[in-house]
């Protein structure tokens, strides 16, 4: 009896051992198997460039191909899905290729079925011969149009249409119930004028009212616009507080000499992350524009890159002149487990660890 027990206990470890080893799998795959990529392109008067995403030996791909050729037929851009080797979606030429047959399958098969269920036209030897017969001719009782010359239907003589506008629209006069009383008017209120109105202007319309309320009007704006002037001051005052209290946690962050090393160590690890991110680009390329400062522009910006593929890449800068010509290629990977050790390496700094809890604890510097 034991010995089965002890069988079951067995089986069901092997089972969640194996379960436990297949997540293990997934989660290296995921974070050691790399993304790569790779493309192409070369620019002479046309452009042909194709490129491919792959991951885990292809088993999840996508490729794509693009080619404009002025005078070619074939143009645009083209895109392929694979899973395990099979390709997921269809392109857009052959499904319109294929709803194009479906289509004309359809319309022959219509076709033929409308050529095959045609009615016999009725002649009117047949609608005799059925009138003689005393059979009920539904397609003569069709035919009969049952609306005179007129636009009217044709009723019997003497008949009246069936709606007619009336004459004169009945209207129903008030009666008064006996007895009853008609209700009062309102009656008017004497307006109570201040003493103050009649002795400044003498009635309540006149100047001297007037006078008051438009001076009112001004010192009620007059005191918003102080209350507000006050209110901004006091959060412009606030602000500069806050500014000046910031700066000085930072100077006193920055001079901290933990601080200065738990910077260096963040400093170090994104440059290792940032070379192993970086695509390894080569071939060769002359560009030029028309516009000298603009051109100024773009030497400037492409100066930042030439320590790190200036000599796998050749460029060429051509002045006075538009020009876009070359081939190049380039190809990498990216791999979650880089971003993962970068994450990491410094979270094990404890003065990272620190400082994290007090950025979270205060909500900022």
């Amino acid at each position: 009896m034991l010995h089965i027990v002890f069988l079951i206990l067995k089986i069901i470890l092997f089972l969640i051992l194996a379960v436990l080893g297949l997540l293990l799998a997934i989660a290296l795959a995921v974070l050691l198997v790399p993304i790569r990529y790779r493309a192409e392109a070369s620019l002479h008067g046309e452009i042909h460039a194709k490129g491919r995403i792959s991951w885990l030996f292809r088993l999840i791909s996508v490729s794509f191909s693009y080619q404009n050729r002025p005078e070619g037929d074939e143009e645009g851009l083209k895109t392929e899905v694979k899973l395990l080797g099979f390709r997921l979606f269809k392109r857009k030429e052959e499904k319109g290729k294929d709803e194009e047959k479906e289509t004309e399958e359809k319309e022959s098969g219509e076709t033929e079925a409308a050529e095959n269920e045609t009615p016999e036209k009725e002649t009117p030897e047949k609608v005799r011969g059925a009138m003689d017969a005393g059979e009920p001719v539904t397609a003569l009782e069709d035919r009969i149009d049952p609306v005179g010359p007129g636009g009217r239907e044709e009723g019997l003589p003497g008949e009246s249409p069936i709606f007619e506008a009336p004459s004169e629209i009945p209207v129903k006069k008030a009666s008064r119930e006996r007895g009853s009383v008609p209700p009062k008017p309102p009656e008017k209120k004497p307006e109570n004028h201040s003493e103050d109105s009649w002795r400044e202007g003498g009635s309540p319309g006149g100047p001297g009212s007037r006078l008051l309320a438009w001076a009112g009007r001004i010192v009620s704006r007059l005191r918003q616009k102080k209350n507000r002037m006050a209110k901004a001051l006091r959060k412009f005052r606030r602000r500069l507080y806050e500014l000046a209290r910031k700066k000085e946690r930072l100077t006193a962050l920055l001079q901290d000499e933990e601080n200065r090393k738990t910077a260096g160590l963040i400093l170090r690890s994104a440059k290792r992350l940032l070379r192993r991110l970086l695509p390894r680009l080569r071939g060769e390329l002359s560009f030029g524009v028309e516009d000298p400062y603009l051109m100024g522009k773009i030497l400037t910006v492409l100066a930042v890159f030439y320590p790190l593929y200036g000599k796998t890449f050749v460029l060429t800068p051509v002045f006075d002149e538009n020009r876009l010509e070359g081939e190049f290629s380039l190809k990498g990977g990216l791999r979650l487990g880089s971003f993962a050790a970068f994450g990491l390496r410094i979270l094990l700094d404890k003065n990272f660890r620190r400082l994290l809890r007090q950025f979270l604890r205060e909500g900022g510097i």
